[in-house]
C-alpha cells in the first residue's frame, strides 16, 4: 500500500521529495515484489516480524538497501510490518 508519495497518487500522503514509501504488512509465507528503476535506491525497514529481502534475512528493527536495479522481493517468515522506500 503506499502511504506517501511525491503527487498523492492513490490516495496517498504528499512529500516533496522524489521518493515513494510503501507500507507492506504481511502474513508468513506472503511474497511481494517491487521494481526498482536504475539510479533510484531502495531501504527496507522492519518494524515488526520477519522477512528475507532479496534473500537477506531480516527480522525486528533490522534495515536494509539496495541501490541494484531490477525487482526487489520481500517474503515475510513471520507475520511482518514494514516499510519500503523508493528514493532518488
Amino acid at each position: 500500500m503506499l502511504l506517501i508519495s511525491p503527487d498523492g497518487r492513490d490516495g496517498s500522503a504528499t512529500i516533496h521529495q522524489d521518493a515513494d514509501v510503501y507500507r507492506l504488512r504481511l502474513k508468513a509465507g506472503e511474497t511481494v515484489t517491487h521494481e526498482l528503476k536504475s539510479g533510484r535506491g531502495a531501504w527496507l525497514q522492519v518494524a515488526d516480524g520477519a522477512v528475507t529481502f532479496n534473500g537477506t534475512e531480516l527480522t525486528t528493527g533490522d534495515g536494509a538497501s539496495t541501490e541494484q536495479a531490477g525487482t526487489l522481493t520481500v517474503t515475510a517468515t513471520q507475520p511482518v510490518e514494514a516499510l519500503l522506500f523508493d528514493l532518488k
